[in-house]
């Protein structure tokens, strides 16, 4: 597969994890919700940032981060759960 269309199936990937994110908190109450408000206020700007990363990565770590992310189960939920862990490198 080329580079085009690997970063095109991430950026994809990260599109559908972001729907399916908000479907699953629009299933829930209004004050579910605003008790959420952090935890959604991060996983959408956990998506922004990895979008725009998307465009930088050369094609050897979208392969990887492919790799991990389809492979493994992965979700972005998973990696605002670990605080952005993923993006730093700690």
């Amino acid at each position: 597969m080329e580079e085009k269309e690997l970063r095109e199936l991430l950026q994809q990937r990260l599109h559908l994890e972001l729907m399916c994110f908000k479907d699953s908190m629009l299933q829930q109450g209004k004050e579910d919700i605003f008790k959420a408000s952090y935890r959604i206020e991060i996983y959408v700007n956990l998506y922004e940032i990895l979008l725009v990363h998307t465009e930088k990565l050369q094609e050897d770590m979208i392969r990887a981060f492919g790799d991990w992310f389809w492979h493994t189960g992965s979700s972005l939920s998973g990696m605002a759960g670990q605080g952005g862990r993923f993006l730093c490198g700690t």
